[in-house]
């Protein structure tokens, strides 16, 4: 498609931007390009020892995951903290 990914695609933990601020590539209009609702899977999103965790803990970040998705205007699917997989809907990036 003729789509720069390391100009325009910015991965950073606990963020993800396309057409971050300095980006060559001019930002088109929500609905082109890249800008359309997409579902994103988030791989190894999980504390670094899951053994040690109670039932509780485990609940209270599973809520935090789910106040993370919301709070960035996301629409939450899934999070798994077995397998680390968080899932979302996002509108537009």
């Amino acid at each position: 498609r003729g789509m720069d990914f390391e100009d325009i695609f910015d991965m950073k933990h606990g963020c993800i931007q396309l057409y971050p601020k300095g980006c060559k590539t001019p930002q088109p209009q929500i609905g082109e390009g890249l800008r359309k609702s997409a579902t994103v899977a988030m791989f190894n999103c999980r504390p670094q020892s899951t053994k040690t965790l109670s039932e509780e803990d485990i609940a209270r970040y599973s809520r935090k995951v789910h106040e993370i998705t919301v709070a960035r205007k996301a629409r939450f699917i899934s999070y798994d903290i077995e397998t680390g997989i968080w899932e979302f809907e996002v509108d537009s990036f």
